[in-house]
């Protein structure tokens, strides 16, 4: 969805904007719970090339972990991989993460190392700890578009079977874990539109109002808290990151962020404000040259 935003004249906030596609339509399938495009795919495995020469203990001259010093042994120290449940994120730790740990069985307590790994080259990498993976719903994206609508667990499940999606999603909910009050703007009379409007701009799903998404928030700040974990790594999006910590992180960027600069009461932009930063595109897909 990104390359998609990064077009004049589908740019977010572009008069005639739309995200209805046909559903015989190659987009349709695209564009819904948007995959990691290919540019996104390389960014992912770029990340976990560097944490793999850090791992080593060589990252060299021409790696940037965008990790302070006293930082880059965090692959190490992480004891649990909470993810949002959209397709783009579990991809992310698939490509990024997986390589360097042993995703953990829901019901196991075993958090030992597994054997030591080699390159291809011979080089002894340190063994692979086990660390559990849990798809974690309230980490998804703000929904703005289709492609932050969900799949379902059973869809998922079979995709990404090193993830726990038992744990954390609400089986009251059933197989719909994602915000869907209606299928269309049209049958909620007290949905108010908070999106770029009135120049043609059709959306194919409601976006999550801003009292909703602040709620969520603070659900995931108060579980993260209440983890007895020390190091928890966050696989999320732009919005929520915003919320947390106020700070604009790159496609596929890994920070290491003390709870103490977190508010409860979160970070995030107003919908003006966000309204004008996605109204010049998406920024990140430029700053990849490959």
């Amino acid at each position: 969805m990104n390359e998609y935003l990064s077009v004049p004249g589908t740019r977010w906030g572009d008069a005639n904007f739309t995200d209805i596609f046909d559903e015989s339509s190659e987009q349709y399938d695209l564009f819904r719970d948007s995959p990691l495009s290919p540019r996104g795919v390389r960014q992912a495995q770029r990340l976990s090339a560097k944490l793999g020469h850090l791992l080593k203990g060589s990252p060299g001259a021409d790696i940037d972990s965008s990790l302070r010093p006293r930082d880059e042994n965090v692959i190490n120290e992480i004891e649990l991989i909470a993810c949002s449940p959209l397709s783009r994120a579990l991809q992310t730790v698939e490509q990024a993460l997986l390589p360097h740990i042993e995703p953990l069985a829901p019901s196991s307590q075993d958090t030992s190392s597994s054997a030591p790994q080699k390159l291809l080259d011979g080089t002894s990498l340190p063994p692979k700890r086990h660390v559990p993976v849990v798809a974690l719903p309230l980490g998804r994206e703000r929904v703005y578009l289709i492609s932050d609508h969900g799949r379902p667990v059973s869809e998922l499940s079979m995709q990404f079977p090193f993830c726990d999606f038992e744990s954390e999603i609400n089986k009251t909910k059933g197989d719909s874990w994602w915000l869907v009050p209606t299928d269309t703007n049209d049958n909620n009379e007290d949905y108010v539109e908070w999106r770029p409007n009135g120049e043609g701009q059709t959306y194919a799903c409601l976006g999550e109002l801003e009292v909703d998404f602040n709620q969520r928030m603070t659900d995931l700040y108060d579980w993260l808290a209440a983890r007895p974990e020390s190091t928890i790594g966050l696989v999320s999006h732009w919005g929520v990151i915003d919320w947390l910590v106020g700070e604009d992180f790159e496609n596929c960027e890994m920070r290491v962020v003390d709870f103490d600069c977190m508010k409860r009461t979160g970070f995030m932009l107003s919908d003006a404000e966000a309204a004008e930063i996605f109204s010049q595109g998406e920024r990140c897909v430029v700053r990849d040259t490959d």
